[in-house]
């Protein structure tokens, strides 16, 4: 009677171990389930953001493209504009000029023309400022 009793209760340690096995690899296998799902989901959010990124990007370059800039004009303009300033910073000079009074008027020209480099037509105006001003030939 006592192996029986000894056995009977090797039996129910047994059952009360795979019972709490079994309990576990369920709920493993949910929680394995629940990243999976939160996985994919984030994955999808990410897809989803980079893609209105893009879009965005897209919509602005398309609006650039239809814009009335004309930009053979705009690159012949910087391409002239830095011939033109570095005449005029040379010739303008404050340094180069010993009056007082000139040498103020020079100063004002010259830092417009550092302000405005890459301006073609306020350079041009500058010039023509310059040589009234500044008595100043090109």
């Amino acid at each position: 009677m006592e192996k029986f009793l000894n056995i009977a209760s090797q039996a129910q340690q047994a059952d009360a171990g795979l019972e709490t096995a079994t309990t576990f690899s369920w709920w493993l296998l949910i929680v394995l389930f629940q990243f999976i799902i939160i996985t994919f989901l984030l994955y999808k959010n990410r897809k989803l953001r980079l893609a209105q990124v893009n879009s965005d990007e897209f919509g602005e370059l398309k609006s650039a493209k239809t814009s009335e800039i004309n930009m053979t004009d705009l690159m012949n303009d910087i391409n002239n504009s830095r011939d033109e300033y570095k005449i005029l910073s040379r010739k303008c000079h404050p340094d180069r000029f010993q009056d007082e009074e000139e040498k103020r008027k020079a100063d004002e020209i010259f830092q417009e023309i550092s302000m405005h480099k890459r301006n073609h037509a306020k350079l041009s105006e500058l010039k023509i400022r310059a040589e009234k001003e500044l008595n100043i030939t090109f």
